[in-house]
């Protein structure tokens, strides 16, 4: 005979008490004070891009291909990736950018 285990709600009246208390109330302030805001996309986007490069150099290393190729691959993504995302900003928000005219 299978015994069932009652699944636990989480107790929402205490979840406030786990939260940061003081000056920086909200878990998310917190964050922003511990990291510039400017920097981290940035530094993301940069870190994956050298870390898929060094991931396929060595793949392509293993099956026994040039190695040169995987880094010309991740430039080319790089430049694709961002004009890629830029163009498709342009194209979601193109009239938003326009200047308006006041009458």
């Amino acid at each position: 005979m299978e015994m069932e285990i009652p699944k636990r709600k989480p107790d929402i009246k205490r979840l406030p008490e786990r939260l940061p208390q003081g000056r920086n109330s909200n878990a998310s302030e917190t964050f922003r004070d511990l990291w510039p805001s400017g920097y981290s996309f940035g530094l993301m986007l940069g870190t994956s891009f050298i870390v898929a490069s060094l991931l396929l150099t060595s793949e392509l290393k293993r099956k026994k291909l040039d190695p040169e190729l995987g880094s010309t691959i991740t430039l080319i993504a790089l430049f694709g990736g961002v004009a890629g995302s830029k163009i498709l900003y342009l194209i979601e928000n193109g009239l938003s950018l326009l200047p308006t005219r006041s009458a």
